[in-house]
């Protein structure tokens, strides 16, 4: 059985699986509706889990991103007018951060 892969977006998340399936020896075409190499900058950010540092450390991408990164150390977690109800530390969990936020785009 032939399985044809078509991934669509070029965005962090399309790119992202185009390269892991690449990795994997998967072939897979990636549709995007903007010219190859354009780059429209909206000042969009993303925020990244721990998680998704680890993926794209496996993926050998991290060391190019690292430098464009603020790592998020501690989250406030509250609910409509209450700050800091909950508060998560990345020292607390034994992990250099909790996560990263990202500039792109």
């Amino acid at each position: 059985m032939r399985e044809n892969i078509v991934i669509v977006g070029g965005g962090p998340v399309g790119v992202t699986l185009a390269l892991a399936l690449a990795q994997a020896d998967v072939k897979a075409t990636l549709l995007e509706a903007r010219a190859r190499g354009a780059f429209y900058p909206d000042g969009r950010a993303l925020a990244l889990s721990y998680g998704t540092k680890m993926i794209l450390e496996r993926l050998g991408v991290w060391a190019q991103v690292a430098p464009k990164v603020t790592p998020i150390n501690t989250i406030h977690i509250s609910q409509k007018g209450s700050f800091g109800r909950t508060v998560l530390k990345a020292q607390e969990h034994a992990l250099p951060s909790l996560g990263y936020v990202v500039s792109y785009g």
